[in-house]
């Protein structure tokens, strides 16, 4: 099989995939587990409420998932009326707080006790990012005024945030990663982006995708799954995806 050299945009950032798309067993059972609980009126604030803080499920993964998967970023606990942003605030997690964002959870909600999430953060660049609504690493108008499109769900922009994140192009890179004490924050949240802009069937964001599920680097490989968006991406008219699907006219 004649293998092309049309990767991934940016292969840096896999080495921080676990932090968004954790593929083990114990997230993937919690994962299915939620489905259920959704169809019975359980919440994203309920569920991440549910998560200890010592669990191995990664917060901010787990609530990007649920998030892609269509849960509302704004709905509130029962019992405080609290939204996943409350609880982000409260525990001090800035790349939770950021996935939030990225889906346009509002940041001005406040809860039974008239608190908004700002009022509930401690730490300085937390309660500045949700006091503003964007994070503190982007520096350049063009990158907020980006990110605020891809807030609101604009799919070019969702792939412009992917690349500003991979590439350092309008944000402070390696800030998130004193911010939150992770290894690379920011190849996490590159990835992210992507995944939100191929869901919204983003054409080269289903062809990267596709190179990440096609090759497994940091990641299970999945040909299947790669084929399958290669094959989307390649009817949306992406050049890059016909290229790779005609030089690998046997992959099955």
């Amino acid at each position: 099989m004649k293998i092309t050299a049309h990767l991934c945009t940016g292969l840096l950032f896999f080495s921080a995939l676990s932090a968004i798309a954790d593929t083990t067993a114990t997230h993937s059972a919690k994962l299915a587990a939620t489905s259920q609980q959704h169809a019975h009126g359980q919440n994203l604030a309920s569920l991440l409420y549910g998560l200890q803080e010592s669990s191995e499920v990664q917060p901010a993964g787990f609530a990007h998932e649920l998030l892609l998967a269509g849960f509302n970023p704004d709905a509130v606990h029962p019992e405080n009326g609290q939204t996943a942003l409350h609880i982000a605030a409260l525990r001090g997690d800035y790349r939770l707080a950021t996935r939030l964002l990225a889906f346009g959870a509002n940041p001005t909600i406040k809860d039974k006790e008239g608190k908004t999430p700002a009022d509930l953060a401690h730490a300085r660049e937390l309660y500045a990012m949700l006091l503003t609504g964007t994070p503190v690493e982007l520096k350049s108008n063009t990158a907020r005024s980006t990110y605020a499109k891809a807030c609101r769900g604009d799919a070019d922009a969702q792939f412009q945030m992917h690349l500003m994140y991979n590439n350092g192009i309008g944000e402070d890179v390696g800030y998130m990663s004193w911010v939150t004490n992770e290894a690379d924050p920011d190849a996490a949240e590159s990835f992210a982006w992507l995944e939100q802009a191929a869901a919204q069937e983003h054409p080269r964001a289903l062809y990267s995708l596709a190179m990440c599920y096609f090759w497994g680097v940091n990641m299970p490989a999945d040909k299947a799954r790669a084929l399958r968006h290669l094959r989307r991406a390649a009817e949306l008219g992406n050049e890059e995806a016909k290229i790779f699907l005609r030089d690998n006219s046997e992959t099955p």
